[in-house]
């Protein structure tokens, strides 16, 4: 079993190889598998590299090397991360739409030069949708920003390259992830994890959005657990299952508060600064997703806001303990 995962030093992505590492096997398709290799692709070289893995520092917008690399791992399993974030996207078209829509493309044209048929995991976005505060699973897609947009526009390439049998393809809806570690990103919801992380290190955050605001967010571990069930799943080629919207919670930006002040954060540290690009990107997206398929399928979701930011300061401590041995 050959696994590629583009994004591959991306913080969802290192934390999925980092568990398939530690598995050395993995249920495709209702079926079990050991593990041979695992490849990363990225644009940027990796500073910690996991072991065990072997990376790949180039752009899937050259297709040249794209296809070369494809038919050299000659991957089983895909799971494409890849993509310029929400306000990149929206700040430079181009550069949103070559990575997002063409690059996904040029890998979707190697796989399907493949003499076995790949699975294909495409994470889409809750950006898919604008202006409706419930989503169900019949909700058609109307982004309102150029990465929903392209989002939907992957989405509907992984189904067609499905349905013409080039690939086992399954588009699947993440919520905003929360809450990551590291430095802000160019993501719109960025500031989700920015006004958590930052006060519990002590340091100022920058909230650009009103405290009523409600998102639908999930956890990294839920995520990471959510596209290893997505790829353990029986139903590729199925139409009722091409595009999956992923489990989630919904919560206001003063209750992601509420929660760091509980585990000891400081809300001084947060300043409110609206910013309309921001504002008019994530107001858009819904407030609450009824993941009925999802749930059917045994996705699973996070309990509450407390346990997240929980989860967060624990791995943290435990990240910091391990630096100091």
């Amino acid at each position: 079993m050959n696994i590629l995962i583009t994004g591959g030093l991306g913080f969802i992505a290192t934390k999925l190889i980092t568990e398939l590492v530690k598995e050395k096997k993995l249920v495709v398709a209702g079926k079990c598998h050991v593990i041979e290799s695992i490849h990363a692709l990225d644009i940027f070289s990796p500073d910690n590299a996991v072991m065990d893995v072997t990376y790949h520092h180039h752009s899937l917008t050259d297709a040249k090397l794209t296809t070369s690399l494809i038919e050299k791992i000659k991957p089983d399993v895909v799971i494409h991360l890849a993509a310029v974030v929400s306000s990149a996207a929206e700040a430079d078209f181009d550069l949103g739409v070559n990575v997002n829509i063409e690059a996904t493309r040029y890998l979707l044209d190697a796989c399907r030069n493949l003499d076995k048929t790949p699975h294909f995991i495409f994470a889409s976005s809750v950006a898919v949708f604008s202006g409706v505060k419930c989503v169900t699973d019949s909700t058609t897609p109307m982004p309102s920003s150029t990465y929903g947009m392209t989002k939907v526009i992957g989405e509907y390439l992984v189904h067609e390259y499905s349905r013409k049998g080039f690939i086992h393809g399954l588009a699947v809806r993440l919520p905003t992830i929360a809450v990551r570690p590291g430095k802000p990103n160019l993501a719109a919801s960025s500031f989700v994890s920015s006004i958590i992380r930052e006060p519990l290190n002590g340091e100022k955050a920058v909230c650009p959005v009103d405290k009523d605001l409600s998102l639908w967010i999930s956890s990294p571990n839920r995520v990471v657990k959510n596209l290893l069930h997505a790829i353990s799943l029986d139903i590729v080629n199925n139409p009722i299952y091409q595009t999956i919207n992923l489990p989630g919670i919904s919560v206001t930006v003063e209750q992601m508060i509420a929660s760091l002040v509980s585990c000891k954060g400081d809300a001084g540290l947060i300043e409110w600064e609206e910013n309309l690009n921001i504002k008019n990107i994530v107001s858009q997206w819904p407030e609450k997703m009824l993941t009925n398929i999802a749930n059917e399928l045994d996705f699973e979701q996070d309990n509450c806001i407390d346990d997240i930011v929980k989860q967060y300061v624990d791995e943290e401590k435990l990240i910091n303990k391990a630096a100091t041995v």
